[in-house]
């Protein structure tokens, strides 16, 4: 694929290429939109053949149905809302996240959460990903704040964590499906976001 390079550099993954419309005027995105519906065939038609459907109709049916109804759906965790309630207003907020852009702020706004955060560092408007300090250096600043002053939150080790980590960060892991610790090691450890409620100060 002659996009891969980029989409491994601002962390745009496979799945992303099943529903995003890659909109935008950087070069590589217009390449992306190009490819992308021929590649939302190819991926429904190898499922197909997989299982010995052969049907072409069905796959590109597939391809735009799951495309429309995967970006209706933006289903938070239950205690997001909440956590965020409580935070707002006491702390400034700030939200780092990899892929497409477009995709990105479809999630943001479909789960309504842009009101949240006092800024919002999107990679794929950026040029690189997390776990790339120089987001992070993007959000610090956005926030005029200081990474001794900020704490990074994700359910992520390989790119949230360690990112946050090279970067001076203090960390929180989300770890919802209690997986092992490698290589990354998080200050501290939670299994929903509301449990962060009792690590930060003031709550």
């Amino acid at each position: 694929m002659p996009t891969i390079d980029y989409c491994l550099k601002v962390g745009i993954s496979s799945r992303e290429g099943l529903w995003a419309d890659f909109t935008g005027d950087n070069e590589q995105l217009v390449k992306l939109q190009e490819l992308s519906s021929i590649y939302r065939f190819d991926t429904w038609n190898q499922a197909l053949n997989k299982i010995n459907i052969r049907n072409e109709k069905l796959a590109r049916s597939l391809g735009e149905e799951f495309k429309r109804i995967r970006g209706a759906k933006h289903i938070l965790f239950p205690e997001t809302t909440g956590t965020l309630d409580k935070l707002k207003g006491r702390y400034k907020l700030g939200l780092i996240t990899n892929g497409a852009p477009d995709l990105q702020w479809k999630k943001i706004n479909g789960g309504n959460l842009q009101h949240y955060f006092d800024y919002i560092a999107v990679s794929g408007e950026h040029g690189f990903a997390k776990p790339d300090g120089r987001l992070f250096d993007i959000a610090i600043k956005g926030l005029k704040s200081t990474a001794t002053g900020s704490i990074m939150v994700g359910d992520s080790l390989d790119t949230d964590i360690k990112g946050g980590l090279v970067y001076g960060l203090k960390t929180i892991w989300i770890n919802r499906n209690g997986e092992g610790i490698d290589m990354v090691k998080p200050d501290y450890e939670v299994t929903n976001l509301s449990g962060i409620l009792k690590i930060i100060p003031g709550l």
